[in-house]
Order: C-alpha cells, then structure tokens, then sequence
C-alpha cells in the first residue's frame, strides 16, 4: 500500500512540473545575455500557464485582433485587416554591403522579402516562417553606393496577405580617404594694395574648395596651422594685411567633399611693393649656391609613372614622360612625420612647381607626393627640402629629362565630343533627306505645260500637226 502511495506521490510531482514554464538566464563576463526560455505544451485544449499562441497553438486561441482599421483592408472573422496592420513603423538601416529592415505588426505574421537593382526584385529572397509581431530582416552581400528595390509580402496567421512594395534603399559609399590633387600653375605677386596670388584649381570630381594658410617664419604642412587668410572655390586672392619688406609664407590646400585636403602647395615672396605700380608675376628663381646637402640615411627615392618605377639617383639625370603624372616617393627605414617637400625647377633655375609630401604610410614604409604634368620639355632639376627646426635643409638633388609624348588626334578629342558630333551628322542626313524627298514630291505633282491642250488627250500640237502634214493623223 505505501509502495503505491509513493508511486502516486512521484506521478504527481511529474505531472506537476510538465506545467512549469522553466526560464535560464546565463550572463557571462564578456558582456553576452543569452536568454533561454522553454515553454511547454500539454496538448490537452487547455491554455495553461507558460502557453501561448505561439508555442502551444493547439491549446491556446489567437489572440484577439486590435481595433478594426476605418478604412480600406481585408475582412477576416469579422476584422477588418488594413495595410498598416500588417507594417507598422518599418525602417530601413542601410550599410556598406548590408541592409537591416525592421517592422512590426498587430498581429503575428511571416513575410518574403524580395530584393534587387530593378523593381522585378531579382537580386534575393529572404523567407521567415516562424509567426512573429516583431520582425528584423538583414539583406547581406550587396553592392556599395548602390540603389536597391525591395517588397515584402506578409501573411497572417489567418492567412489574409498583405503586400509592401516599392521600397527604395541606398548602400552607403566606401570612406573617402583619398586626399585630392594639389593646385597647379601658383603665381604670386606683390602691390601697393597688398600680395596677389593666382593658381588652378584641381580637375578632381569631388573637389569642394581652396584654403590657403599663412606664416610668417616657415610654410605650414597643415591646414590649420597659420592664419587663414582666404577660403573659397575662387581661383585668386589678394592679401592686404601685409607689411613692406616682410616675407610671407603661404600654402595652399586643395579640399574634397568627404574632408580630405592635399598636400598643400607652399609659395612666398617679400612685400615690395613697386613704385611705378606696374603689378609683376613674381618669378622665384633660388640663388645659384643653396645650403649644403644634407643627405638622410637609409633613404630610398623613387619616380612612377603609371606602372613603370625608376630609382632617383642623385648622380644620374631620370627620363620621364613629360604628359603624364609622376609619383615621387620615399621609402624610410622607421617612422618620419618632418615636413618635408620636393621643389622643380626648370632650366633657367626658375621654380615651376613645390609640394609637400603627403601622411607617412605605415604599411609602406614611405612618403609619396604627385607632380603635375609638364607644359614643355627639357632639363629639370628636383630638390627634396626638410625642415631642420625652421631652417630649410636640402637632403636631395636630381635632374629629370622632360619628353613630351605626343598624343594622337583620337586621345586629345573626348570621346563626349565624338558622340555630338555623331549626333549632329546623323541630324543634319536626316534633314537633308526629308528636304530632299520634299523636293521630289513637289516636282512630281507640278501639272505638265501640255496638260490643258484643247487637242483630246492633251496631245502635244507639234505632234499633231507633224502629224497631219505626213498624211497620218495621230490619234
């Protein structure tokens, strides 16, 4: 009899807990809450604690529906199903490669998500199956700075479908780290009503504007070091805080949209202003002797041009081609942030272009800057300066052989230019075709001279009368 009672005893305690809703929570030290949660069905058409609809549909109803929409929808049950019952507050989150899009609705539903470049969706799909009122769909694996089109067709648990479609998103762009050329073609000048400078603003798509910067002691390798003294997209200025017999120290920065500045093209000149007012272009030609050369150790220089890398050897003059862009770059055996610029001159030692040298590139090892191209040929000389305090020091030399490559007629038209042109033949044969068919219907409808002839069939009379005179008549 007690075995009994106790074989009673432990049936009940397990029946007991197959009603328990068990919950385990586990927090860990590295910041992850990882929340389990087990409910159980009994199946016997009862809904219990620790049973829903969800997890236990054969013993607990739906749940019942929210206020029925005003207007518009499908009727299920006697509910009145809208639209934006089945989407409420949907966002949409775009990345680089990804999109996350969230939605909720009044009640629980499935969705597809179809997704592409066009409105036929035909990039993916995504199909949850699980009845939810809280939805979060990521779209993987998409381009950047890309226009997608997505829909999304949910379905109740009743089965009454609703469709969201027409959705727009764009992927975001790559970070833009890539600084933007330098100015080209600097000029300065001083006069009485203060320093002008001139210059050409780079060709870049996403160039945005100029800030010039100036010191009084050295040239500045940061945009926001000095006093600035102009900002625009303007391709002059004039200084007219300036004092007469001073030297003055300008560089100036190029800016892209995404707030990349170029290196920086620094250029001086001491105010004098001249007496007969006569405005001149500065020419800045260095003395004949510099500062002694100061090499630096374990300093590699090199000049690239597309894909052809030649070394800068001091004792040897480097041809390049004049019509391209040159890369000049260092290559350092430890870290270097000095400010440092490499200086052109020309032939009759006239300095034709400065640059700074751009960020030390920790992956390379190295420092680069780009020359513009060469509006002429000939001998060139390239001298790389440092600062050694606020003293200049040059700690390179080299020359360069200037060719000028010739481009053919094909290169120098662009190709937009062809395309007009090409439209605009095609245009002027279409014109003259009409015009021409127009001339030939015009000729074929003029009546004949001979059309009106009293004679019958409008008969030519010389024919006739030729006619009458050889003892024939035409008829």
């Amino acid at each position: 009899m007690r075995n009994k009672r106790f074989i009673y005893l432990i049936f009940f305690i397990f029946f007991n807990l197959l009603l328990v809703n068990f919950s385990y929570a586990y927090t860990g030290n590295n910041g992850i809450n990882v929340n389990l949660n087990v409910n159980t069905c009994n199946h016997d058409n009862v809904c219990q604690i620790g049973e829903d609809f969800l997890s236990c549909p054969s013993d607990c109803p739906p749940p019942p529906p929210p206020a029925p929409t005003p207007t518009g929808g499908t009727r299920s049950g006697g509910y009145l199903m809208g639209e934006k019952d089945f989407f409420r507050n949907l966002t949409i989150t775009p990345g680089l490669t990804t999109a996350t899009i969230k939605w909720n609705s009044a009640f629980p539903t499935i969705y597809i998500i179809k997704w592409g470049t066009t409105e036929d969706y035909k990039k993916g799909t995504l199909k949850n199956v699980h009845f939810m009122y809280d939805h979060s769909a990521e779209i993987t694996g998409l381009d950047p700075s890309t226009l997608y089109y997505f829909t999304i067709e949910s379905e109740s648990y009743t089965g009454v479908k609703a469709v969201r479609d027409n959705q727009i998103f764009t992927t975001l762009a790559p970070e833009d780290k890539t600084a933007p050329a330098n100015v080209t073609n600097a000029k300065i000048s001083t006069t009485v009503s203060g320093i002008v400078l001139s210059w050409i603003n780079p060709t870049d798509k996403d160039f945005s504007y100029v800030r010039i910067v100036r010191l009084g002691n050295k040239y500045s390798s940061d945009p926001y070091i000095g006093k600035l003294v102009y900002e625009g997209s303007g391709q002059y200025m004039r200084d007219a805080n300036v004092v007469a017999g001073e030297k003055y120290f300008y560089t100036i920065f190029a800016r892209d949209k995404s707030n990349n500045y170029s290196s920086g093209y620094p250029i001086s000149i001491i105010h004098n202003p001249p007496s007969d007012g006569i405005v001149k272009i500065y020419e800045e030609v260095p003395p004949t002797t510099i500062a002694t050369q100061t090499p630096m150790e374990d300093l590699k220089y090199f000049i690239s041009q597309n894909e052809n890398k030649k070394d800068l050897n001091s004792a040897e003059t480097t041809q390049i081609d004049g019509s391209l862009l040159s890369k000049i770059s260092i290559i350092f055996g430890k870290e270097n942030k000095e400010e440092m610029w490499v200086e052109v001159r020309d032939s009759d030692r006239v300095v034709v272009g400065r640059y700074f040298f751009g960020k030390f590139n920790t992956e390379l090892s190295s420092r680069e800057v780009t020359l513009p191209s060469f509006s002429k040929g000939g001998y060139y000389e390239l001298y790389i300066f440092r600062y050694l305090g606020s003293v200049e020091q040059n700690i390179f030399h080299a020359g360069l052989d200037i060719k000028i490559t010739e481009r053919s007629l094909i290169n120098k038209i662009s190709w937009a230019r062809i395309f007009w042109w090409i439209i605009l033949l095609i245009i002027l044969m279409i014109i003259i075709f009409i015009f021409s068919r127009r001339r030939k219907k015009k000729k074929e409808e003029t009546p004949s001279p001979y059309g009106h002839s009293p004679f019958a069939g409008g008969e030519n009379p010389s024919l006739r009368r030729e006619g009458a005179e050889g003892g024939r008549v035409i008829q």
